[in-house]
């Protein structure tokens, strides 16, 4: 009786403990804030340009208004992570695991996110000009106001995403068919050969 009433209280502590212990960052980043402790304020992030965060677990990580240009995040994993007005233009970010990923305002401008998994990311007046996003996925991604002009679109998943008052003009690789997969695409600025009948 004792060994089983010991051993309970073994496996308790040991839960406990596991429960408690944190994901540890690279030096400058920090766990998500939620509730209360979460601001939606613009400021500047840490300052992380060119750093190598290739393959790193970064899920969760409050990385709001980090100035990220040219940093390598190939492969890292971002997801859920809250990326609030990050700048970063010309950052590596192929097959980078962004799903769920909080990037409204985010600057991509030149970015490489080639295979990257965007699916239930909310990208709200992001910033995607002259970015590569071939074979990247954003299923159910939120694209509302984001702006998109003169990307290829070639080979990017579109499923599902929310296209409203998104700038798609001079896109490449965007036809009626895939535009009509979409939603709220009726409000997104667009070329007229994308009018599509509305």
């Amino acid at each position: 009786m004792r060994l089983t009433i010991l051993s309970t209280v073994m496996l308790v502590v040991l839960f406990a403990v596991a429960c408690t212990q944190t994901q540890e960052y690279p030096a400058g980043i920090q766990a998500k804030k939620t509730g209360a402790g979460r601001t939606n304020l613009p400021h500047l992030g840490p300052d992380l340009r060119g750093r190598n965060f290739a393959n790193a677990d970064l899920s969760n990580a409050d990385l709001v208004g980090a100035y990220l240009h040219q940093a390598n995040l190939r492969g890292a994993n971002l997801q859920s992570a809250d990326l609030l007005e990050a700048y970063l233009r010309s950052a590596d970010l192929r097959s980078a695991n962004l799903q769920g990923a909080f990037l409204f305002h985010a600057d991509f401008t030149g970015a490489d996110l080639r295979g990257a998994n965007l699916r239930n990311a909310n990208l709200t007046g992001a910033v995607l000009q002259d970015a590569k996003l071939d074979k990247a996925d954003f299923t159910g991604a939120n694209l509302a106001g984001a702006h998109m002009q003169g990307v290829d679109l070639h080979g990017v998943t579109l499923a599902g995403v929310n296209l409203y008052d998104s700038h798609l003009r001079g896109v490449r690789g965007m036809t009626c068919s895939r535009l009509l997969q979409t939603l709220k695409w009726e409000s997104a600025f667009r070329d007229e050969a994308l009018s599509c009948g509305k």
